[in-house]
C-alpha cells in the first residue's frame, strides 16, 4: 500500500506505476518520396526453390487427315453424327454416342475405299 508523506509517494514493490494521462501526440504522416528519388521495394524471400521450367513450346496442330476425295475426317464424322441426329427427328439423344457411331461408320467406309483403291492399283 502507498503511504503519502509531504509530497512524496512510497510504493510497494511489484505494484504497477501510477497511471497518468498522456496527451495525444500527432501521428507522423507517411513520407512520400521526392520526385526523381529512387524508390526501393522490399526484397521478397521465399523458402521455395524455383524450378527451372523451359518456356512453353507452341503446340503443333495435328495434320488433318484427308480422305481419298480430299474431305477432312473430323468434318466427315461431324456430318454423319448430324445426320444421325436428324434421323431421330431432333429428338433428345446422346451426342457422344452419335459421334462414336458416326466415327465407326466413316472409318470403316474409308478403310474399304482405301483397300479397294490399293487392290485396283496393285492389279
Amino acid at each position: 500500500m502507498a503511504r503519502k508523506t509531504e509530497g512524496t509517494t512510497t510504493r510497494k514493490k511489484n505494484s504497477s506505476p501510477p497511471t497518468e494521462a498522456v496527451a495525444a501526440q500527432p501521428v507522423p504522416a507517411k513520407a512520400t518520396p521526392e520526385v526523381g528519388a529512387e524508390v526501393r521495394t522490399p526484397e521478397v524471400r521465399s523458402n521455395v526453390t524455383p524450378i527451372n521450367v523451359a518456356p512453353a513450346k507452341p503446340v503443333a496442330k495435328k495434320p488433318q487427315s484427308a480422305n481419298i476425295d480430299g474431305t477432312n475426317l473430323d468434318e466427315e464424322i461431324r456430318r454423319r453424327a448430324y445426320e444421325l441426329f436428324l434421323q431421330r427427328n431432333g429428338a433428345p439423344g446422346d451426342p457422344a454416342a452419335d459421334w462414336i457411331v458416326a466415327e465407326r461408320e466413316v472409318r470403316a467406309r474409308r478403310a474399304s475405299k482405301e483397300s479397294a483403291l490399293a487392290a485396283s492399283q496393285g492389279s
